[in-house]
């Protein structure tokens, strides 16, 4: 999934994609692939951005290796306890 994000204070850390789950409907959890993940390699296109400055929104790649199929999809930003329902394809 595409994540638009901006860091608004210099000592925050950079995003990891550990700081989000994906919840679907029976409320099973999966984590984003880590960073060491081939997922997030140059060649595939899905680079995570490490570091950017303050102000700046950049565009990430969240990668989750879930059915295409599953339905009622919720992300959960962790460490916010924020959840957002995604629409269904």
């Amino acid at each position: 999934m595409h994540l638009t994000t901006s860091r608004k204070n210099a000592d925050a850390p950079a995003l990891d994609p550990s700081a989000f789950t994906l919840l679907d409907a029976t409320g099973a959890a999966g984590s984003a692939l880590p960073l060491s993940s081939d997922v997030y390699a140059p060649a595939t296109g899905l680079v995570w951005v490490k570091s950017y400055p303050v102000g700046t929104f950049i565009r990430d790649y969240l990668a989750f290796d879930t059915n295409p199929g599953t339905r009622g999809l919720t992300l959960l930003i962790n460490a916010a306890n924020v959840e957002i329902r995604l629409p269904d394809p």
